[in-house]
C-alpha cells in the first residue's frame, strides 16, 4: 500500500512540474528503488496513453502544414532508413553479434525503437534475452538523448524546426521524441512527431519483407493503427471548423498524457536486464545510433548554415 501511495504522489509531482523528461526519470527512480514491484503492465498503459496523445495532436495540427512537412521529409527519412539498414549489416559483421540481434537493433534504430523490436521479434524467432538486450540499450540511449539533445541543439543554434527534424530522424522511441521536442519549443513538437511518424510507417514494408524472408504471415495487429487514427483526426480537424476551446483542450490533454505516459514507461525499466548486456551487443547498437545521430545532425546543421548564408 505504501508503494502505491508513493508512486501516486511522485506521479502527481511529475504532472505538477509538467515536464515529460523529469517524469520519465521519476519513473526510472521508482524502478531503481523497487517501488514498482507490485505495479504491473504500466509500460503497456503508458504506450496506450502515448498513442492517444498523438491522436489528439491530429486535432491540433494544421492539415496543410502536416502534408507539407510530410512531403518534405519523406525522402530524407527514406535515405536515413536506408543508410541505417546498410550500416546495421556492416556492424553485424564487424562486431560478430547474432543475426537476430542485429536485425532487432537495426530495426529499432532505423524506424521506431521498442515498437519495431516488438513487431519484428516474433517474425525472426528472436530469443527473449536478445529482445531484452536491445530494449535495454534503447532505454539507455533514449535517456541519453533526453539529457543531451536540447543542449546540443542550443549549442548548434538550431531553430525549433531544425531541431525537430533532427530529433524525429534519430531518437528511437516516439515517447522520447515527444518528450524532448516539447521542451525545445511549440513548433518543434509538430516537426519532430511528423518526421517520426513517417519513420514509423516504414515498419510496414519491413514487416512484410521479413515475413517473406522468414516465411511468416503479416498480422494486422502489427500495423501501427494509431497513425491511421492520427491521420483521421487530422482530416476531421481539416474539414470541420473546430473551436479554439476544443483545440486548446486537445493540446492541454496531450501535454498531460505525455507526462503520464513517460512516467509509466520509465517506472517499468528492468535493471536486471541492463546488467546482463554483453559488450558487443552494446557496441553494435550504440555505434549505430551515434553514427546516425551524427549524420542527421550534420545534415540539419548544414541546412541551417546554408539557410543563414542565403539570407
Amino acid at each position: 500500500m505504501q508503494n502505491h501511495i508513493f508512486f501516486i504522489l511522485v506521479g502527481i509531482l511529475g504532472l505538477y512540474l509538467a515536464n515529460p523528461v523529469l517524469a520519465f526519470f521519476f519513473g526510472v527512480g521508482i524502478s531503481f528503488f523497487g517501488i514498482n514491484k507490485d505495479l504491473k503492465h504500466l509500460d503497456r498503459i503508458g504506450s496506450y496513453l502515448l498513442k492517444i496523445a498523438i491522436i489528439l495532436l491530429g486535432l491540433v495540427f494544421d492539415v496543410n502544414s502536416v502534408s507539407g512537412l510530410a512531403s518534405e521529409s519523406f525522402l530524407l527519412v527514406l535515405g536515413l532508413v536506408t543508410i541505417t539498414s546498410f550500416l546495421g549489416v556492416v556492424l553485424y559483421f564487424v562486431f560478430n553479434v547474432s543475426k537476430r540481434f542485429s536485425i532487432l537493433s537495426t530495426a529499432g534504430t532505423a524506424i521506431c525503437g521498442a515498437t519495431a523490436v516488438s513487431s519484428v521479434s516474433p517474425l525472426i524467432n528472436a530469443k527473449s534475452n536478445e529482445v531484452g538486450s536491445v530494449l535495454s540499450i534503447i532505454f539507455i540511449l533514449n535517456a541519453v538523448a533526453m539529457i543531451f539533445y536540447p543542449a546540443i541543439g542550443d549549442a548548434l543554434k538550431l531553430t525549433q524546426e531544425q531541431f525537430g527534424v533532427w530529433v524525429g530522424l534519430s531518437v528511437h522511441d516516439t515517447s522520447s521524441v515527444a518528450a524532448i521536442s516539447t521542451l525545445y519549443g511549440e513548433n518543434t513538437t509538430e516537426v519532430a512527431l511528423i518526421t517520426k511518424l513517417i519513420r514509423t510507417l516504414f515498419l510496414i514494408p519491413l514487416i512484410i519483407t521479413l515475413g517473406i524472408l522468414f516465411k511468416r504471415k503479416f498480422q494486422r495487429s502489427q500495423f501501427p493503427l494509431f497513425i491511421a487514427l492520427f491521420i483521421l483526426a487530422l482530416i476531421i480537424a481539416g474539414v470541420s471548423d473546430l473551436s479554439d476551446s476544443v483545440i486548446l483542450s486537445a493540446s492541454l490533454l496531450f501535454k498531460f498524457l505525455i507526462v503520464l505516459a513517460l512516467y509509466f514507461i520509465g517506472s517499468q525499466v528492468n535493471f536486471r536486464t541492463l546488467l546482463q548486456l554483453t559488450k558487443h551487443s552494446m557496441i553494435h547498437t550504440i555505434s549505430l545510433w551515434i553514427i546516425i545521430s551524427f549524420i542527421s545532425v550534420s545534415y540539419t546543421h548544414l541546412r541551417a548554415h546554408e539557410t543563414r548564408h542565403d539570407l
